[in-house]
């Protein structure tokens, strides 16, 4: 029987700083990770011999996280900077941030090692729940664009 792989315990680490310092963000309540979807080109429209798709560019693709926060919190304040920042250069900070998806309970051998995703993404939208309920929390859904490939690695549990 195959290793059951579950999300709880799934970290999202963010670099704010554009280098590879990641931070891993707490009050998470969940994740969308980006999708992965190659695109086609029309052979016959690139001069081939043979009318048959031509694998062409990878799609763009979108990773959402939905945050607990409340107003003036840090790292809150940190994703409203990074926003405000999106029209930056990439890899200059500001904008473009680094995102590290860690991923436990996959059958590996060591239970400090987690397989990992990373990739750079920009802010597109940053939507506050709202909190009609006198009981309610804070909570905001933060949409990203992802800008880069996505890598794979391991992260060591500290």
């Amino acid at each position: 029987m195959a290793a059951k792989s579950v999300a709880l315990g799934t970290l999202v680490r963010i670099d704010f700083d554009g280098g590879t310092t990641y931070a891993t963000i707490g009050r998470i309540k969940g994740a969308q990770p980006p999708n992965q979807t190659g695109t086609e080109a029309d052979g016959k429209e690139l001069d081939d011999t043979l009318d048959v798709p031509i694998p062409g560019i990878e799609s763009p693709s979108e990773f959402t996280f939905t945050q607990y926060w409340y107003p003036g919190e840090t790292a809150g304040a940190k994703v409203d900077t990074a926003f405000n920042a999106r029209r930056d250069d990439a890899g200059s900070g500001g904008g473009v941030l680094g995102v590290q998806l860690a991923y436990p309970h996959d059958g590996i051998a060591s239970a400090a090692t987690m397989p990992t995703e990373t990739f750079d993404v920009r802010i597109l939208a940053i939507s506050k729940a709202s909190f009609d309920d006198p009981n309610s929390v804070f909570t905001r859904d933060v949409n990203c664009r992802r800008i880069t490939a996505i890598t794979a690695g391991t992260y060591t549990v500290p």
